[in-house]
């Protein structure tokens, strides 16, 4: 990805997807986000509002690959049989190029469980 031909909010969600996505880390600060996607926080703020503004639109762009990925089983063309194969084929290629995915879904489980408990964690 060349971030120096997109725009400063296609650079910060680029470089944020990168870092939570593909790197598998959710404990990313704003300040690692705009120095890897050479831009002030300011920026960041500006076009998201928010770093959790940030984070949801992040995980939703990542969830909205998965989407894409079950059309796989809707697909007329072939047979269930090939598509359950296609969908499982490109959502572990997925999960794979994206382990990220994993740990946002399992601290929104966590955070949504511990909100209607007390949670030791």
């Amino acid at each position: 990805m060349d971030l120096k031909k997109m725009d400063t909010k296609s650079r910060i969600m680029a470089t944020a997807i990168d870092i939570m996505g593909r790197n598998a880390n959710i404990d990313v600060t704003i300040r690692e986000i705009a120095r890897q996607a050479n831009v002030n926080i300011a920026s960041i703020n500006y076009y998201f509002g928010s770093k959790e503004q940030l984070f949801i639109e992040v995980e939703n762009t990542l969830v909205g690959g998965i989407d894409d990925i079950y059309g796989l089983l809707s697909d007329n063309s072939n047979s269930m049989r090939v598509n359950l194969i296609n969908w499982a084929d490109d959502l572990m290629q997925y999960l794979l190029e994206y382990p990220g995915i994993i740990f946002l879904w399992a601290s929104r489980v966590i955070k949504h469980s511990c909100s209607k408990v007390i949670c030791p964690l």
